[in-house]
């Protein structure tokens, strides 16, 4: 296995390694997931990037000291309450600043977990989001409430904004304001499932 380790890193650059660790790592989209994993598990992109950075120090050097690949797997649902939330700060940390793609679902069982990470990583890198797909069935938890005002701010890196709630479909749930303070120039996908909102632009 070392021999065959040490022969696979004697024909691919540097370069390459990186590149293969970065398909590895795509969180963007689920139709990417199937072509790569033949799954639609987000968390595999997370799990996939951790255990690459265990197999020897010259791929561990490489994945470390690559922000973009940690920016790509920020799933809290690979983490869940298994993990001290102090390791998502680290992993936050390696991703320096570099484009953020989150993906976390909200549900009873983790709200308590989740909910006050998930609030405390938009209202810091915010503007840094690309990719942003949260599945809030945290109920009379829900942390939708806290997470609207972020959401009157710009988005000047956001290509895909998606949420599924059940927590509320109440109309009045959601306050008059104006998405992203009208600026979110690569914006391709929006979705807001469960919630009546009334889109308009100022």
């Amino acid at each position: 296995m070392a021999h065959n380790l040490s022969f696979i890193n004697h024909m691919l650059s540097i370069e390459i390694l990186g590149y293969i660790f970065q398909l590895n790592s795509e969180m963007g989209g689920d139709d990417a997931y199937k072509k790569l994993t033949n799954s639609s598990d987000p968390s595999i992109a997370f799990l996939t990037l951790l255990r690459s950075s265990r197999v020897c120090s010259l791929w561990r050097e490489i994945i470390i000291k690559s922000p973009l690949l940690w920016g790509s797997v920020v799933n809290l649902n690979s983490f869940e309450a298994r993990v001290d939330p102090q390791r998502w700060e680290t992993l936050l940390m390696r991703t320096e600043n570099a484009p953020l793609y989150l993906r976390a679902k909200v549900i009873p069982q983790n709200c308590g977990l989740i909910s006050p990470f998930l609030i405390s990583v938009l209202e810091r890198y915010w503007e840094r989001m690309v990719y942003f797909d949260v599945s809030d069935y945290g109920m009379r938890n829900s942390p939708l409430a806290q997470m609207i005002p972020i959401f009157s701010l710009r988005a000047p890196l956001l290509v895909s904004f998606m949420i599924d709630s059940i927590s509320s479909t109440d109309t009045g749930f959601f306050p008059s304001m104006t998405l992203f303070s009208n600026h979110a120039p690569r914006l391709l996908n929006f979705s807001f499932e469960g919630i009546k909102i009334d889109l308009h632009a100022s």
